[in-house]
């Protein structure tokens, strides 16, 4: 069975980007990922890009700022601006917030739509489910816990069609 990854591009500590396309577990229980890596050939691309954004808003917004009717699962992440976007900000984050409180404050600033929390729960603790079954009740407490709303409409959220 094929599983599409909300954990769009994770980079590696080498400067190049996997981006995880569909990932699935062979009969022998391996995990499978479908990838490419983009080299960070243009790191004054990027860089400028992430200026842009920083003189806007002082850091690099989530994926749900740039987009605020998209889907974490979308395409348009894996191709065109979306991608870009997420290599800046994936770029900009991991060289910004190193800790879990950190990332914490962070998404606090931009509230995320209930669709959007799995891939936050994803990035602040280092998640990488292979399931749609993903049970993330934990990790949705803990939010919960530190005032984040929408957890009860996460499923609801996340299975909506409208979103692009």
């Amino acid at each position: 069975m094929l599983y599409m990854i909300p954990y769009l591009f994770v980079p590696y500590r080498d400067g190049t980007y996997n981006h995880t396309l569909a990932a699935r577990k062979t009969k022998e229980n391996r995990q499978i990922t479908m990838d490419w890596n983009i080299s960070r050939e243009e790191p004054e691309a990027i860089q400028k890009i992430v200026k842009k954004y920083v003189a806007k808003y002082g850091d690099v917004p989530p994926p749900w700022v740039f987009r605020p009717n998209s889907h974490p699962y979308s395409t348009q992440w894996r191709m065109g601006a979306g991608e870009t976007y997420c290599m800046v900000y994936w770029s900009w984050l991991n060289e910004n917030l190193k800790s879990e409180s950190e990332l914490i404050e962070f998404f606090k600033k931009y509230p995320a739509p209930p669709r959007w929390l799995g891939s936050m729960a994803n990035t602040i603790w280092k998640l990488e489910p292979m399931e749609e079954s993903f049970d993330y009740s934990k990790y949705f407490s803990k939010l919960k816990n530190y005032g984040f709303e929408g957890i009860e409409k996460y499923k609801e959220d996340l299975s909506n069609e409208q979103y692009d």
